[in-house]
């Protein structure tokens, strides 16, 4: 009777012990692609680049290109196309590295790598030839049938060269987020660059006393990146009260300048620009009524004269698109009209404003 119950104690704890354990809680497994978005584009656009080097350094060109990109749709750093091109390259596609390498110099044209990438893009361009040629090229020569060598081979491997490293010091933490190149560099306008100035003026026109009056413009262009300097060709209008006294009343008329305008802005560090500015068009001077002191005939009359304005300013970068601008100093010249007491119209001016470039 005892041997039976120590038989059936051990059996049952045979069987409790066979048992499977269980299973522990599944490790948390990484997000797809990499680490999680964080909310922080420049965070986001650092990672994606440090994914893409690596692809990049283990020859996965495909991969590289594709996190480059993402990169750059967050952090928009000129660097990061360099990159992209580096990896067309390498993966023979001749015409997109072409198109990438074009794109990085006109987004960095100061770039100190410039005369190495346009050397590149003139290699592009006759490796993509080549490849052309090469497609349209019926195959000649033959082989044996064990693979020895070929009867008429065709002649001259095309060769691309050894990997390389293929950023430059710029966007190594993942490039600007802001559109201001880490190195000092500003990225340039690429549509329009507009501003709304006002200030005071002081003209001068004869024996015209006038006092200072408040002035405000408008100037518009369109950017033409050329090296370290870009051009803006557009248009401006001014406009300025012209007061005179007639008989102890006040009256007031109106000074309307429209011109068209070149500037050249040049980046000293990367927020701030020097501007200078010359305008050639005309102003007009209406609302001068009788006895005005601008007439010789001291009767009402308007007047249409040419003019010229030569204007220095530095900007601001608030944003990458969004300026303050400083003018302080501004100089027009009309000369005088048939009619005309002064033999001259001078306007002196200091402008303040904002402006947006996009």
């Amino acid at each position: 009777m005892n041997k039976t119950i120590v038989l059936g104690t051990l059996l049952c704890a045979a069987s409790a012990t066979a048992q499977p354990a269980p299973a522990p809680d599944p490790a948390p497994q990484p997000a797809p692609g990499g680490a999680a978005p964080t909310g922080d584009p420049k965070a986001e656009a650092k990672a994606l680049y440090e994914k893409g080097l690596s692809e990049y350094n283990l020859g996965k060109f495909d991969l590289a290109i594709e996190s480059f990109t993402k990169a750059y749709e967050l952090s928009s750093a000129p660097g990061l196309l360099f990159n992209i091109a580096q990896s067309h390259r390498l993966n023979k596609n001749y015409e997109k590295a072409s198109y990438f390498y074009t794109t990085y110099l006109r987004l960095k044209p100061d770039a100190s790598n410039r005369s190495d990438v346009e050397q590149r893009i003139s290699e592009m361009n006759k490796l993509l030839e080549e490849q052309k040629s090469m497609a349209g090229r019926p195959p000649t020569g033959t082989v044996t049938p064990d693979g020895g060598s070929a009867s008429n081979p065709d002649q001259g491997a095309v060769t691309v060269g050894a990997v390389e490293t293929p950023i430059t010091s710029e966007p190594k933490d993942g490039g600007p987020v802001d559109g201001i190149a880490k190195g000092g560099t500003q990225i340039p306008p690429k549509l329009v660059s507009a501003r709304m100035i006002f200030g005071v003026a002081l003209l001068a026109a004869g024996d015209l006393d006038v006092p200072v009056q408040p002035a405000f413009g408008i100037v518009a262009g369109y950017p033409l990146p050329v090296g370290p300097i870009t051009l803006e060709l557009g248009a401006g209008i001014g406009y300025t009260p012209l007061p005179y006294e007639v008989m102890g009343v006040q009256n007031r008329g109106t000074m309307l300048g429209v011109r068209a305008v070149a500037a050249a802005v040049y980046p000293v560090t990367p927020q701030i620009q020097l501007r200078g500015e010359l305008g050639i068009g005309f102003v007009s001077l209406t609302g001068l009524g009788e006895g005005n002191p601008l007439s010789q005939t001291y009767e009402a009359a308007s007047y249409t004269l040419p003019s010229v304005r030569f204007g220095v300013s530095a900007d601001y970068l608030i944003t990458p698109n969004v300026t303050a601008t400083v003018s302080p100093f501004g100089l027009a010249f009309s000369p005088g009209a048939d009619g005309m007491y002064a033999d001259s119209l001078r306007e002196i001016n200091v402008l303040f404003g904002v402006g947006y470039r996009q």
